[in-house]
């Protein structure tokens, strides 16, 4: 399903930011930004399809909300607004933030800038949850956590190690 299709069925903002935003979480962790109890209670929200409230969220994951509360400054709307979630995550405010070296991203190596880009790529094989994508000349081998339907040839949307949405 696309994320145009998920948002059309009434997707709370805390859930389409999650699933975007989740990827994220270990290289958090990694950082020392939040705790390993943190780290098991957002794992297992996303395995489970849960979503975490506002407020942890926004604990968390404080550069996205950065870019958020920008973005719908500009646009004079709320940050929690689908529209602002969907600007900052699928058309390219998330990735114009790593491009722009913003935030850690400025002293961050190209393979690592690349691996946290949302990308579009395209599924060669799936064995269980490892679904291995290719994009732009390159291969990723990537988890399917949110359980998508997918078949060889399909258009995905990913973002560090997870397939976040099928786009055809």
């Amino acid at each position: 399903m696309s994320n145009a299709s998920f948002r059309k069925m009434k997707t709370l903002p805390e859930q389409y930011f999650f699933r975007y935003a989740w990827p994220c979480t270990e290289v958090i962790l990694q950082k020392n930004k939040i705790t390993k109890e943190r780290f098991e209670q957002l794992k297992k929200a996303a395995e489970s399809g849960e979503t975490p409230s506002r407020d942890v969220l926004e604990d968390t994951y404080k550069t996205a909300f950065e870019n958020l509360r920008k973005i719908a400054k500009n646009r004079g709307k709320d940050y929690f607004d689908i529209d602002v979630i969907n600007e900052y995550f699928e058309l390219g405010g998330h990735n114009d933030f790593i491009n722009s070296g913003g935030g850690e991203f400025g002293h961050a190596p190209e393979s690592m800038k690349d691996i946290c880009r949302i990308i579009y790529g395209t599924v060669m094989d799936i064995k269980d949850d490892i679904i291995k994508v290719s994009y732009k000349n390159n291969v990723r081998m990537c988890r399917n956590i949110y359980k998508l339907k997918l078949r060889k040839g399909d258009t995905v949307r990913i973002h560090y190690g997870y397939v976040v949405d099928k786009i055809k």
